[in-house]
């Protein structure tokens, strides 16, 4: 499964002992946290920023980018559809996990898989999008992790 695959990367520690932010003036109720301007890189809060966790929904974050990025080089469209395996339309009824329940066989457009990826964290919609992507959850995770390499997070 992406999510096996993906869960055997590490996160990287991030540097946040030179950030120039007042961490009392804002208390997350988070493990942790941090907010990284995007034009100038100054981190503007961090909370465990040093602490290593697991990566979570970011294999979800990065399955979204490969979207975009096939979108944005024509392999892929909003309306273009794909459709869940059985296997993945079971996963997504799984109510211990966090999903968007998909029919087998049933075809959702790549904005619908999308939306439900990033926005409802759906395990189902995300493994779906990555088939769509790669053609396959192997190659998908082959993709992530020459992405992934290519930005240093291995």
């Amino acid at each position: 499964l992406l999510l096996t695959g993906a869960a055997a990367w590490q996160a990287k520690p991030v540097a946040a002992a030179t950030a120039n932010y007042q961490k009392q003036d804002l208390n997350l109720d988070v493990k942790a946290a941090i907010a990284i301007d995007a034009d100038s890189g100054q981190i503007l809060y961090a909370k465990n920023a040093t602490t290593p966790r697991q990566i979570a929904s970011m294999t979800k974050l990065v399955t979204v980018y490969l979207t975009l990025q096939a979108i944005k080089q024509g392999k892929l469209s909003w309306t273009s559809t794909a459709k869940p395996t059985a296997t993945i339309a079971k996963i997504s009824q799984n109510s211990e996990y966090s999903n968007v329940p998909l029919a087998s066989g049933h075809a959702y457009t790549i904005k619908e898989l999308y939306r439900a990826t990033l926005i409802e964290s759906a395990n189902g919609a995300a493994l779906t999008l990555a088939q769509a992507v790669g053609g396959s959850q192997v190659a998908f995770v082959k993709k992530m992790r020459k992405l992934l390499t290519s930005w240093g997070i291995t």
